[in-house]
């Protein structure tokens, strides 16, 4: 068997790489959703997820394209670490309990399944919401015309949002 510490690691890694690298399609996603809430003025009217990317890059740098990817990243990380490893410790868990006849193969073992990922669902949930406000407030915030953020940094945003 593999350690339950293991498990959660192993997603922390996989939920980690896969956040950063998807990062600026994550802040397309609440840009554009955000977008429509502004008044005409303020809005940014991005046509597709490609135009938002490319002007961001353009108007406020490459860089800011990985803007909140702190939070995203640790977002991820206790997602899929959750998810993965809590996961595969309740399908352990389950399996030898009998619960799920032999080996948690009742019905194919799909109610074992169900039951384990609702589980672990449940953990993801609660570990990781805190830190998708702040995601997604980071990703959202404006700069101001003086320059200056709203959050000096994830810990200022998660101070003053939760």
């Amino acid at each position: 068997h593999i350690s339950f510490a293991s498990k959660l690691g192993m997603g922390s890694i996989a939920g980690g790489i896969g956040s950063f690298v998807g990062t600026p399609s994550e802040i397309a996603l609440v840009r554009m959703s955000a977008d429509s809430k502004l008044p005409p003025a303020e809005r940014r009217n991005y046509t597709s997820v490609f135009n938002c990317l490319s002007r961001i890059s353009q108007e406020e740098g490459v860089t800011m394209m990985w803007r909140g990817a702190a939070p995203t990243v640790v977002r991820a990380t206790l997602l899929s670490s959750c998810q993965m490893g809590v996961t595969s410790q309740a399908k352990d868990y389950f399996s030898d309990s009998g619960w799920f006849g032999p080996k948690g193969q009742w019905m194919g073992g799909l109610p074992m399944m169900f039951c384990a990922t609702l589980v672990s669902s449940f953990f993801a949930n609660i570990v990781a919401n805190p830190f998708d406000v702040v995601k997604s407030r980071m990703q959202n915030m404006p700069i101001t015309a003086d320059g200056t953020l709203l959050y000096s940094s994830m810990g200022d945003c998660f101070l003053k949002s939760v």
